[in-house]
């Protein structure tokens, strides 16, 4: 029997929540520019798209393998607080999710969100996604996305 290709979405979210709308006297409304970064390079800074088009990292390994993967929100016009939620992986693929201190908030992150609060415009908040390849994932690609309000960016892992 032939195996078909595992593909695995693991979705992180920024949730904007709390920024002032344009009036007078207001800044401008928060713009979330979500980015990736890993091994191969960096993805999706300056370009904002609903579908990850041109906003895509791809990341090649052998399996078993670990890699690392820093995800951030630049904030633009106002001050914001954001909320990151991702999926929890698969077996062939585990995801773990790490706040800039290294705290593990991969609960967090796979129930109702880490919430990251006021962040200044200009400003940037981060976490960290740690993809564990497993052997059984040999031949197979992942895809994690990655989403801020409407932007999203997508690292694409294959393992060899």
């Amino acid at each position: 029997m032939k195996r078909l290709p595992l593909v695995l979405v693991a979705v992180v979210c920024v949730v904007l929540a709390g920024a002032a709308p344009a009036s007078a006297g207001n800044h401008a409304p928060a713009v979330v520019d979500t980015w990736i970064s890993g091994p191969s390079g960096r993805a999706g800074e300056g370009v904002l798209s609903a579908n990850a088009q041109g906003q895509i990292l791809n990341v090649s390994a052998d399996a078993p393998t670990t890699i690392v993967f820093d995800v951030g929100a630049n904030v633009s016009g106002s001050p914001a607080t954001f909320r990151f939620m991702g999926g929890g992986g698969s077996p062939d693929f585990r995801v773990q999710y790490l706040a800039p201190n290294g705290a593990d908030i991969t609960l967090a992150v796979t129930g109702r969100g880490y919430t990251v609060r006021k962040v200044p415009a200009g400003g940037t908040a981060t976490i960290r996604m740690v993809a564990t390849i497993m052997p059984s994932a040999a031949g197979h690609s992942g895809n994690l996305a990655v989403q801020a309000g409407s932007d999203m960016v997508a690292a694409f892992v294959t393992a060899g």
